[in-house]
């Protein structure tokens, strides 16, 4: 469970890392997806007490990771109908559409 955890953590990290790559005004997204912004990045840094009730933390556990699904989805609808503002991005894009 410990490992579903940390995992979980590292997935949200590296999906922020890449969001950020893309829109790197994260911190300026507002509404619901603001919200799931940054409750991605307190999940983030999710901790846990070994100590703690085993099956209250696989169901807590749970939750969290339906949440992160949902959070997920909710960010690729709505930055999918935007072009990304990073620059970096918008250039390659221009290259593969010359290409």
């Amino acid at each position: 469970m410990f490992d579903r955890a940390d995992a979980l953590a590292g997935w949200v990290n590296h999906f922020l890392l890449g969001l950020g790559v893309t829109q790197p005004k994260l911190d300026k997204v507002k509404d619901e997806t603001g919200e799931a912004i940054d409750d991605l990045r307190n999940i983030a840094q999710l901790g846990y007490d070994e100590d703690e009730d085993q099956e209250e933390l696989e169901m807590s556990l749970e939750e969290i990771i339906e949440y992160v699904r949902v959070a997920a989805l909710l960010c690729h609808d709505t930055f999918s109908l935007q072009k990304p503002t990073a620059p970096e991005v918008q250039k390659a894009d221009a290259t593969l559409i010359i290409h």
